[in-house]
């Protein structure tokens, strides 16, 4: 009798487990981790739920940007974690000076005063893109799908009520990325564009060894990564300028890595990666931003 009793037990164990998957299962798998106290609270999207909508793929992971233009070969500017005023001003008139594009991986939590929104505008006025960098400058590797989701949601509002135009690239703080980062990237029709050269500016390795760094891995494709954000525009000023010096002596053009879209327009096509996801004579970056 015990024995039965026993088997009884077991199988309704068995039962109540496989319920509880099915449950749970999809919950699970939304996440890539536990959730963090940070997330964006200043936008009515934010609120909104993860999507049960099923989307095909995941977004596309990109290192460099396409290595050559009318026979030309390209390097790209990028600058994280602005706006900041008072640096990202220095950046700007930098950029204007030396005719040259760039691309700006923004944050959120910098872009609430009329100041820092006046950055944003400034820099798309300029022929810059603005690209999604976080709400916040949090690990999303270590995030729940919604924490994510609320992100991008807030990111790919905020950036179009300041520019009129819609973000095509997306660079995860700390270049830390999961699986829910690559679909919820997807669903908002962003790519991954992370860098090929990091200069470390946030270390403050001096400019003469960030130009060490810049000038030893430069090949064509390459995507430089410096800080406008946090008071480094002094010295990403400078480096800008003496890059592009280098750069033009050695017949490169600068080019514009991440092109936004304004309404009824078709975001450009996105540069196809190598087998890596890392474009020939490029190393897939060791530090993070």
């Amino acid at each position: 009798m015990s024995a039965r009793i026993g088997i009884i037990v077991g199988v309704i164990a068995v039962a109540l487990a496989a319920v509880a998957f099915l449950f749970f299962a999809p919950t699970m798998t939304a996440s890539v981790g536990p959730s963090v106290s940070a997330s964006p609270s200043t936008s009515d999207s934010a609120s909104a739920s993860a999507s049960p909508v099923r989307v095909t793929g995941l977004a596309p992971v990109a290192f460099g940007g396409p290595e050559h233009r009318n026979g030309h070969p390209m390097v790209y500017l990028t600058y994280d974690d602005g706006p900041d005023p008072g640096s990202t001003d220095l950046v700007l008139n930098e950029l204007k000076t030396l005719n040259v594009p760039a691309t700006f991986f923004v944050l959120g939590m910098f872009m609430q005063t009329p100041q820092e929104q006046q950055l944003i505008k400034d820099e798309y006025a300029q022929g810059h893109s603005v690209s999604v960098h976080g709400f916040t400058h949090g690990d999303m590797l270590k995030w729940r799908r919604i924490t994510v989701v609320k992100e991008l949601n807030t990111m790919t509002s905020l950036i179009p009520q300041l520019t009129g135009a819609t973000p095509t690239c997306f660079r995860p703080p700390y270049g830390s990325y999961g699986k829910a980062v690559l679909v919820e990237a997807k669903r908002k029709n962003l790519r991954i564009q992370l860098w090929s050269i990091d200069t470390e500016d946030w270390q403050l390795p001096g400019v003469d060894k960030m130009m060490q760094t810049i000038s030893s891995q430069l090949v064509p494709g390459s995507v430089i990564l410096m800080h406008d954000g946090r008071g480094h525009g002094r010295i990403a000023s400078e480096v800008t300028r003496r890059t592009v010096a280098l750069a033009k002596s050695r017949g490169y053009e600068f080019g514009q890595l991440c092109p936004m879209t304004k309404p009824g327009e078709t975001a450009s096509p996105v540069p196809t990666p190598t087998s890596t996801g890392v474009p020939s004579g490029l190393t897939r970056p060791g530090a993070v931003s």
